[in-house]
């Protein structure tokens, strides 16, 4: 009896809190009025509307209540965006408003949000500097150009690896490969050399490893081989300049954590849609026999000429985004979009995987079904291009220089 007794005073404790915190919700957003979505439940919101593959569940609760909607994560307020017209009315029109990131428990227990680029605020002066070395000494065409045989040879240690599998039989996941050469190829524009080993199973000591590159070679000095470790050890000789190595292992970390799972994550999808596909499989095939010659070693001059292939991986892209949601903002204040109002503080998601999937983006298919005559699709079709929080660099896309005009 005391038991049930606790329960329902439990129960009643629960529904006061939701009631006060709705009633202070409300009184936050007397401007305007909360994007609509499903009535919360007491402590737990809209936890039971979700499940694990949260960009497929936000995108049904979208088609039910509109691409603007509000969701409750627990106490956490969210704002999901599955438009493109509001996704460029977000990240361009009042890309002031929503320039900062939310910051999450988990960014908070690692600190990461006090030292990456990617979640400090746009008024922080460290994030200034890091933009301003970014721009100036690592994200360059020379720097690009200097390492390219580089990443050449990582290519042909690709094929050569994948030829000596196939001829003893044996499996060839796609998955570790496609991550091992993202690795090398970013290490090697980096600091001109191999992190992993295709046979190797120690691929977890990333930042250890970048950490002994780094005391190594600095204290060689500059190699003069053209590489971005070399400019930045050009800036650690500048006294004027506040660097410091751990500053550069941060900043490489989370350069290989940004470039490398992505790409080998749409290599995956794109293999696999391929494989489902196989009249389009032999039409990339003819096209690389056409542009490149069939046994010839592709070059990255050959890139801009392979319409076909861009379009496969265009259309990877649009069905299996590697980061179904744009990094989170939030806003410093109450700000009113498409009607309704966005409180402050509140988490705002766009949904990407969604936005790709509706008839705003031009494409209303689920399946892929890639051709050449579309070219490669404009950043700005899902709303995402010429972000105030656009990424340094965006043309330096390792062995992808056509890239420049179409990142977000």
């Amino acid at each position: 009896m005391d038991y049930l007794n606790f329960v329902l005073w439990l129960l009643l404790a629960s529904f006061a809190i939701h009631l006060f915190l709705s009633r202070l919700r409300q009184s936050k957003s007397r401007q305007g009025k909360l994007p609509p979505g499903p009535f919360p439940l007491p402590l737990i919101g809209n936890l039971l509307s979700i499940d694990n593959k949260l960009h497929r569940s936000l995108a049904a609760l979208a088609k039910d209540y509109g691409p603007l909607i509000t969701i409750h994560m627990g106490h956490l307020t969210s704002i999901v965006i599955s438009s493109s017209s509001i996704a460029k009315e977000v990240l361009q029109d009042k890309n002031i408003s929503f320039s900062n990131r939310y910051i999450g428990k988990v960014i908070q227990a690692l600190d990461t949000h006090k030292y990456s680029m990617a979640w400090l605020p746009v008024s922080s002066p460290l994030h200034y500097y890091l933009r301003k070395i970014s721009n100036s000494h690592i994200f360059l065409t020379s720097r690009l150009n200097a390492t390219q045989h580089l990443r050449q040879k990582r290519m042909e240690e690709l094929v050569a690896y994948v030829g000596k599998r196939c001829q003893s039989g044996l499996v060839v996941n796609i998955q570790e490969v496609a991550l091992d050469t993202s690795l090398n190829l970013l290490s090697s524009t980096l600091f001109s050399m191999n992190v992993v080993n295709y046979d190797s199973n120690d691929k977890c000591e990333i930042k250890k490893n970048i950490q002994l590159i780094v005391d190594e070679l600095g204290e060689q000095g500059i190699l003069e081989g053209g590489d971005v470790l070399d400019g930045l050890l050009c800036i650690l000789e500048d006294q004027n300049e506040e660097l410091d190595r751990s500053q550069i292992v941060r900043l490489f970390v989370e350069l290989f954590f940004a470039g490398t799972e992505t790409t080998s994550t749409t290599i995956e999808w794109a293999m696999a849609e391929l494989l489902h596909n196989p009249l389009k499989m032999r039409k990339a095939q003819a096209e690389l026999n056409r542009i490149v010659g069939k046994d010839n070693p592709v070059h990255e001059s050959h890139i801009p000429n392979l319409t076909y292939l861009q379009s496969v991986i265009n259309e990877t892209l649009r069905l299996h985004p590697p980061i179904p949601f744009l990094l989170p903002r939030t806003t410093s204040a109450d700000v009113v979009l498409s009607g309704f109002t966005v409180p402050k503080n509140a988490q705002v998601l766009v949904n990407v995987f969604a936005i790709g999937r509706t008839r705003a983006c031009g494409r209303t298919r689920t399946r892929s079904s890639p051709r050449g005559s579309w070219g490669p699709i404009s950043a700005s079709r899902v709303g995402i291009s010429s972000s105030f929080r656009s990424v340094p660099g965006v043309g330096y896309a390792p062995g992808f220089p056509w890239l420049a005009g179409r990142c977000p």
